[in-house]
């Protein structure tokens, strides 16, 4: 019990007693992470635009404005944790920044699983005897 306040009083912390650094690894990878993230929304945009599949198109509308939001709030958040800017350097933060990711992930998943479909184009039968049996008449 005692271990689980530990770790909530740190997750709710403004100052983190840990000092981070440019060159820990750890604040390079998320770095790299977070422009991963801004430099993938481009790559998403310009995907997007070469698609065929409308539906795919629509249902992937959203996922360049995401990751780029997500990958400038995650540098904000490294660069906050580093510069130890108090309120924004909780590690709380991180917590609700990978549950929304998660979230997000979940929903356009489902979404894309309930919605997605191909509209298959239509073979017209030409049947011989149509010519000979009787048409509607005008």
């Amino acid at each position: 019990m005692r271990s689980l306040i530990l770790v909530f009083r740190y997750l709710i912390s403004t100052n983190p007693a840990s000092i981070a650094h440019y060159s820990d690894s750890w604040v390079i990878g998320l770095i790299l992470l977070s422009l991963a993230g801004v430099v993938s929304s481009f790559g998403i945009t310009f995907w997007r635009k070469k698609l065929s599949n409308s539906v795919t198109r629509k249902l992937s509308a959203s996922w360049s404005t995401m990751a780029f939001w997500m990958g400038i709030i995650g540098l904000v958040l490294v660069v906050a944790r580093v510069e130890r800017i108090q309120i924004l350097a909780m590690p709380f933060l991180w917590v609700i920044w990978g549950a929304v990711i998660l979230l997000y992930v979940i929903a356009q998943w489902r979404l894309f699983v309930m919605k997605h479909y191909e509209v298959m184009p239509r073979h017209l039968e030409v049947d011989p005897k149509d010519r000979y049996l009787p048409k509607k008449k005008k």
